[in-house]
């Protein structure tokens, strides 16, 4: 087993979504570059400001809201698919230093990058997104 089995292994598996008002789940790419794990976060319809992240001892946190928008009266529909509600996805990446990770929002994707370097830090910390 590598390094990133065991950091990105079964991630999938063990963090099963935590889904509230909607089916579906945040579907992500996780790959390695030469010096960090980048994950890329599909969130069709959500915006910036919709995403709360944050690490906690080793667990990378995403929460992104979607409220719903005032009813009009004049529209009648035959079908209403797009629902709100909660999302959440949880990724365990290991002991990093929490200072390193870096956010971006942008086109409907979340890129999430983390540092390969592990460091001994256990706190939580909010993830400012870009």
């Amino acid at each position: 087993m590598n390094s990133n089995d065991m950091i990105f292994g079964d991630v999938f598996n063990d963090f099963p979504l935590l889904s509230y008002g909607f089916n579906g789940n945040l579907r992500s790419d996780i790959y390695t570059e030469e010096d960090q794990h980048v994950i890329e976060v599909d969130m069709p319809g959500f915006k910036k400001e919709d995403v709360k992240m944050n690490y906690d001892n080793g667990y990378l946190n995403i929460i992104a809201k979607k409220e719903k928008e005032k009813e009009e009266t004049n529209k009648e529909y035959l079908r209403r698919e797009r629902v709100f509600g909660e999302k959440r996805r949880n990724y365990y990446i290991g002991k990093v230093d929490e200072n390193l990770i870096k956010a971006n929002f942008a086109d409907g994707i979340l890129t999430i990058r983390v540092p390969k370097n592990n460091d001994e830090t256990s706190t939580t910390k909010s993830i400012d997104i870009q």
